[in-house]
């Protein structure tokens, strides 16, 4: 009797890995800030292929970040991959990436930071449909202008969901934040996450968020059906 679960030769190479017991095969995708095609823009991508990003990471500088506002969302990225053939995906998904804030140069301050991983399909006529998220909390005491990092691993479990030709699935980073030393929010903060396909080393120095021992990617391993 024939393997139910293992893919053609010609789908295997196509995929990072497979797992014939799920009936998957992972393609991996890198997140990476490109120029857009309107001038001084920046578009998000996933992209299979290890690309310089224009900016290793994206960040808000400035933030303010008192706790009396509650926990007001900071910025959120999309980062798009296109179909040009249909295809189906299902399985467990990853994202792999780093948070990193740069305290105010004042005193010492606790900042929380919740960033969710939000996978959207967005079919041809621009309708939105969220398929899953998964969050992660960060939470590190700041002294004196001192970056802090974390790398962190998002789980996702993906549903069944065939993407249609024309169709873009969306990974969003959503990032939210506040200051749990000081309500009234009189600290400036700069925060957000790394996205550099390539892993350099976050600079300039004076703005840095990402301590150069955690990685700068941002990593999504995506799940397609291969079941016959």
């Amino acid at each position: 009797m024939a393997d139910l679960l293992t893919p053609k030769p010609q789908a295997i190479a196509s995929y990072d890995y497979y797992d014939l017991a799920a009936g998957t095969g992972v393609k991996r995708y890198y997140g990476a800030a490109i120029s857009g095609t309107t001038l001084n823009t920046t578009e998000y991508v996933l992209s299979d292929q290890i690309v310089y990003s224009g900016d290793i990471t994206t960040t808000v500088s400035g933030a303010l970040l008192g706790s009396a506002s509650g926990n007001p969302r900071i910025q959120e990225i999309p980062f798009d991959l296109y179909f040009n053939m249909p295809q189906t995906i299902e399985g467990k998904g990853v994202v792999n990436l780093t948070v990193g804030v740069l305290g105010a140069a004042v005193d010492q301050q606790s900042i929380k930071v919740d960033t969710t991983a939000i996978l959207r399909r967005i079919d041809t006529g621009g309708g939105i449909t969220d398929l899953v998220s998964g969050s992660v909390h960060y939470q590190k005491t700041l002294p004196l202008g001192v970056q802090k990092s974390e790398v962190y691993a998002l789980a996702l479990d993906i549903p069944r969901t065939g993407m249609k030709k024309g169709e873009t699935l969306r990974l969003a980073i959503d990032q939210h934040a506040m200051n749990m030393s000081d309500a009234t929010g009189n600290r400036r903060y700069r925060l957000g996450f790394g996205n550099d396909p390539k892993d350099r080393n976050d600079t300039p120095a004076e703005s840095k968020i990402i301590v150069d021992d955690d990685t700068t990617m941002l990593v999504f391993d995506l799940p397609y059906s291969i079941r016959m």
